[in-house]
């Protein structure tokens, strides 16, 4: 599969904000855009750039292969190069076949579900308190770490970032003066004199 030249990716990003314009339920509705996205767009080029590099790497190794069979035949048949020669440049076509052979390694599509993999991390995003009570205790620390990368403060009483953490960026709902908001009296616990 060819990669998508940047006029194709610029159409259809175009064709899928145009997909999405009349959406009106943002928080739910931004998660289902984002899904789509991801596998859509995202996925399928980096799909289709390890699916390049591998027959990429693979072309190379059989030319690196013709090449070993032409170095043996100039040693071997016509005695055209010194056994010096030939064990150099046998050592060296060795070097490059093991490095391709771990760029082919390395070069893999990664096989993940990707519509469970962003389900999970939906849920994640959605129910922070949900899965901080279902963590082990030593998965606590790096997932705070990954909430509050510059930790968290306390002083004058209250705790709190030095930043606002990428997640409450991300995520926040823009101010909208907080006009559907009930009052704050009436909701207190009366008890009696």
């Amino acid at each position: 599969m060819p990669r998508p030249s940047r006029n194709d990716i610029r159409d259809h990003a175009q064709a899928f904000a145009h997909e999405w314009k009349d959406e009106t339920y943002e928080r739910g509705e931004a998660q289902t855009f984002w899904t789509e996205f991801l596998r859509e767009d995202a996925w399928r080029t980096r799909t289709a750039d390890v699916n390049r590099t591998r027959q990429d790497v693979a072309r190379r190794l059989e030319e690196l292969e013709a090449r070993r069979d032409r170095l043996e035949d100039a040693f071997i048949q016509r005695s055209a190069i010194n056994q010096t020669s030939y064990d150099r440049q046998t050592q060296r076509l060795d070097q490059e076949e093991r490095e391709l052979s771990a760029a082919l390694d390395c070069s893999t599509v990664p096989g993940v579900d990707l519509q469970a993999a962003l389900s999970f991390a939906r849920s994640l995003l959605t129910d922070l308190g949900g899965c901080w009570n279902r963590l082990e205790w030593q998965q606590k620390p790096p997932f705070l770490a990954a909430l509050y990368p510059d930790g968290l403060t306390y002083g004058n009483g209250s705790l709190g970032t030095t930043r606002t953490p990428w997640l409450m960026a991300v995520s926040e709902a823009p101010d909208q003066g907080q006009p559907h908001w009930a009052p704050p009296t009436g909701f207190e616990p009366v008890l009696p004199p």
